[in-house]
């Protein structure tokens, strides 16, 4: 269940997402006032590799990124950038073993801050499967 800390991982240690978020990487809210472009994700649900004797050794995890920028085109820049570094990953990250990280699907959304003025939004889920020790 700590696979935000591989989410985060991931996402902080890629190159091309950093040059546009540096650590303005977040679960599941943004810190208030935060500086466009940033990235929030949030784990959606899990499915577990159900065993007849023991605990599941393999978990199915949804998770959505929510990518944010002032821009219609950051936010898909972003998007596209946390997206690559994302799908088909696999590896020992924040001690989690990802057995792959797998793109599901995607949306975008336009939110309104004030007068005239609003946010976009890139949504994009993925399931990630993480191999648990046993």
């Amino acid at each position: 269940m700590k696979i935000g800390a591989a989410i985060y991982s991931v996402l902080a240690n890629d190159s091309d997402v950093g040059a546009l978020v540096s650590t303005r990487i977040y679960p599941n809210v943004a810190v208030q006032k935060s500086a466009f472009p940033f990235v929030v994700y949030q784990t959606t649900g899990v499915d577990p590799n159900d065993t007849k004797d023991g605990v599941s050794t393999l978990d199915g995890n949804s998770f959505e990124t929510l990518c944010f920028a002032d821009t219609y085109t950051e936010a898909v820049d972003l998007a596209t950038k946390a997206r690559v570094a994302l799908d088909r990953y696999s590896g020992t990250v924040a001690g989690i073993e990802v057995q792959s990280i797998q793109y599901e699907s995607s949306d975008e959304d336009f939110d309104i801050k004030g007068e005239g003025e609003g946010v976009y939004v890139q949504s994009l889920s993925f399931t990630l499967r993480q191999i648990n020790p046993t």
